[in-house]
């Protein structure tokens, strides 16, 4: 942990972690979710944007930069990339139950520009330059709304570190 980072565990009644706020403090921040099982399920990261405004100054925001799914064990099903504006830019759909191997997509501006497909052991095994086809995937409106960071009391944020016995 560095000066400006923080992290905030979430955790369920039981015990089990629920959810992790990673906070890069000039770089943005994900929020990370976990199954009822402690695996891995979800993981969503937001950049920080800051942009030159008419009058000179800046103007910061927050945007979805990428996505990652998780099956129930915590093995990676699926990751999609986003870009400053919100559109689409590259999505691995990986090995799963389901799919019997990796395939990923490049997009330019919207559309497809390359997809490179993946043998079993995970070595690319053909790669089409401007492929004739329509993909869709299945992209939820709610991975674009930017959540909050959460706000806790000063003396209950470790930012260095090391246990917080109270103020001295």
């Amino acid at each position: 942990m560095t000066p400006g980072n923080r992290v905030l565990q979430l955790f369920r009644a039981d015990g089990t972690q629920a959810r992790v706020f990673d906070e890069y403090k000039t770089l943005g921040y994900a929020w990370t979710d976990y199954s009822e099982k402690g695996k891995l399920a979800f993981k969503r990261y937001f950049a920080r944007v800051v942009t030159k405004t008419a009058d000179g100054k800046e103007s910061e925001r927050f945007v979805i930069r990428f996505v990652e799914e998780y099956d129930q064990e915590g093995v990676k099903l699926s990751r999609y990339e986003f870009d400053d504006k919100g559109q689409l830019v590259d999505v691995e759909l990986h090995k799963s139950a389901t799919r019997k191997t990796r395939t990923d997509y490049r997009f330019d501006k919207g559309v497809l520009v390359k997809r490179t497909e993946f043998n079993s052991e995970n070595r690319v095994v053909r790669t089409v330059e401007k492929p004739e086809e329509t993909v869709e995937f299945a992209i939820k409106r709610e991975w674009y709304k930017v959540e909050a960071r959460p706000v806790v009391e000063a003396d209950r944020v470790n930012v260095d570190g090391e246990v917080s016995h109270g103020p001295y």
